[in-house]
């Protein structure tokens, strides 16, 4: 008496795939999790250490933006706290065959936008609006005050920064080039690019870990 199969190649491949999914889909949407909280505390700590900050403090930047410590701290805590929605992680399912099983893990990490709209980033100077975290991440080497310049000054407890004047003269204001960034290319993606081996690291601790 021969064998009959009743199923083709193709429908017995997706219930193995279909079986295999009941075991390692919640074991991957367990990972999920933990490596979404490792890659926001990853990028939180670059954040935190890094030099930009100390300058939107008290140094350069603080001075060109009108930034008081009150206000860089107030921007900084927010822009700490804007890292919580700046990363996502996401177990994706399979293809047309494999609809009922794991095929990977989907990661977007865009500190950017969340951090470019912070309250904070911006000021009502005298009616003229000056959005210096816009300036800072994405104007480059941009003019963004026509006819004047940021002067340091040791009498300049009356200022916003207290750190100096933005003074009416022949030249135009651009961010520090230490500093100025663009889209694509400022400290928030830089302090991604930088991390990339860990969070490499960081998933496959973690995915090891339940499979």
């Amino acid at each position: 008496m021969g064998l009959k199969l009743i199923t083709t190649d193709r429908q017995f491949t997706a219930k193995v795939f279909s079986l295999l999914a009941k075991k390692i889909d919640p074991q991957m949407l367990k990972a999920s999790v933990f490596i979404e909280q490792r890659i926001k505390s990853l990028i939180t700590e670059q954040l935190v250490l890094h030099p930009i900050l100390d300058e939107l403090r008290h140094g350069q930047l603080a001075l060109d933006f009108g930034l008081s410590l009150e206000v860089a701290d107030k921007a900084i805590n927010e822009m700490l706290q804007a890292i919580e929605s700046s990363v996502s992680v996401n177990v994706l399912k399979g293809g047309k065959i494999f609809s009922a099983g794991f095929s990977g893990i989907s990661i977007k990490i865009d500190p950017v936008g969340p951090i470019q709209n912070i309250p904070s980033g911006s000021y009502d100077s005298n009616g003229y609006i000056i959005n210096w975290m816009d300036w800072l991440l994405n104007r480059g080497s941009q003019v963004v005050v026509s006819g004047f310049e940021s002067v340091f000054s040791v009498n300049a407890n009356n200022s916003r920064s207290g750190l100096g004047f933005m003074l009416k003269s022949g030249n135009s204001f651009r961010v520090d080039p230490r500093f100025a960034g663009t889209k694509d290319d400022n400290f928030l993606t830089r302090i991604v690019t930088e991390s990339r081996t860990a969070i490499e690291n960081i998933i496959k601790e973690e995915i090891n870990k339940v499979l």
